[in-house]
Order: structure tokens, then sequence, then C-alpha cells
């Protein structure tokens, strides 16, 4: 369930095993006599666990649709609807871990800024239309382009850089798999924390960087301020 930092390690296991649980709909009147008893075992409110874990439950039996695109940093759209870390999202916390899921646009003769996103890697799935992936792994000694069409697929994994080029006249449509789940952090209108690292120096001058640009080593994009933001936002998303 959530929030259980504070809570003792056998509390915790038990409360996982309910969580796991909830993805088999017809053990759920199983699952509520075990939390009756847990929550009595380990002197738990009841009523507050009965409601998160129906809470939780109901946020399984959902259709999920992208919403309103809009532009990310990268300068292309982004829907990002399946997403429970990122802070925009009203998802539960919790509600799945492993992976998240965003809907993307890239325009018609558009192509996205260089980027790069350290701690995660991604699936990028073509819905609609034709894209160029231009993309630079930490074994190539320069970087290679792959052209995508409808129902092809590529990955990029954390520390490639990375680009998006559509050289059509048609706008392309993507699906974007991310693992883990794609963090992103907004605190009013500033971005305390982004998976992506966005780079405004072009291929030839990152070359001349010898692939190490200072945006690499900010301590701001290490693992140490992903974990940090990946706190801030459970606590925040599980006491509101």
């Amino acid at each position: 369930m959530r929030d259980i930092s504070s809570r003792g390690l056998a509390e915790a296991n038990y409360l996982s095993r309910i969580q796991l649980s909830t993805h088999n709909p017809a053990a759920n009147k199983y699952i509520i006599g075990n939390i009756a008893a847990g929550a009595l075992l380990y002197k738990l409110d009841i009523g507050k666990l009965l409601s998160e874990f129906l809470n939780q439950v109901n946020d399984m039996k959902k259709i999920y649709k992208p919403g309103k695109l809009f532009r990310i940093p990268d300068g292309t759209l982004l829907s990002p609807f399946i997403n429970p870390k990122d802070s925009m999202s009203d998802l539960p916390f919790d509600l799945i871990d492993g992976f998240s899921i965003a809907q993307g646009v890239v325009e018609a003769d558009k192509r996205s800024k260089i980027h790069v996103h350290p701690h995660v890697d991604q699936v990028i799935y073509v819905l609609s239309g034709n894209i160029s992936l231009k993309m630079k792994g930490a074994v190539d000694k320069e970087p290679y382009i792959l052209t995508l069409s409808v129902n092809q697929s590529a990955i990029s994994v954390g520390g490639d850089f990375f680009q998006l080029v559509n050289e059509s006249d048609k706008d392309c449509h993507v699906l974007y798999i991310v693992s883990p789940a794609y963090l992103f952090e907004l605190r009013g209108e500033e971005v305390i924390y982004d998976d992506s690292i966005i780079l405004n120096q072009s291929w030839d001058e990152l070359k001349a960087l010898d692939w190490s640009p200072s945006e690499l080593a900010d301590d701001n994009n290490s693992k140490a301020a992903r974990k940090a933001s990946f706190e801030r936002l459970k606590k925040l998303k599980t006491t509101n």
C-alpha cells in the first residue's frame, strides 16, 4: 500500500503482499479479510487501509487514453497518460513502478533537441507516420540512424545520446514506453527534476567535447538527485 516507510518490516511485507494481490479482482473478498486481520494484528486503522486498497483496485479497473498534448523541452509534443511518477499526473504513486507510457508527436519537418536519459531505458513505437532516430551509445564511435515506420520500434538505453527527426510532410505519432517509470517533478512552473537531460549542442559540438558535456556531470541529474525527487513525489502524492 502507500506510504509505508514509517512502518515496521513485518507490517511493510504484509502490506506489499496485499498490493500485489490487487491485480486479481476475484480475490478481493479474501484480501479484505486479510486486511482486517492484519490491521488488528498491527494495530492499524482498518478504515484507512480498506479505503486505500479499494482506491488502488479501482485505479486498475480503468481505461486509460492520451489526453491533451503539451510542448516539452526537447521541442516535441507529449501526453504522459500512464505515469504515476509524474507530478502532473493524478494517478496514485504506487499504481505501477516498472514502466510508464506516453504518447508523443513529432511534427512534420521537425526534429527534437538532442537529449540523454541517464537513468531509464526507452522503447519508441511508431503509431503513424515515419521517424528517424539518431543515436549514439557508449560503445559507438559515431552516431547512427534508424528509420522507423508504422508498427516498428527501437530501443534507447540509459546514457544514449538521442534525437527524433521527422523529415516527412506528415506528423509522426509514437508511444514512449519507459523503464523504470519516467520521473518528472514540477513545482509551480519550475522543473525540479526531469529524467531527460536536454542538450543545446549539435552532434559536431558534442563530438568536439568528446561526448562529455557539462550537463551530464551536473549533480541535479545524478542518481542521488533522482532518488531524492522520487521520495519527494512519493511523500507528496501519498499524503494529499
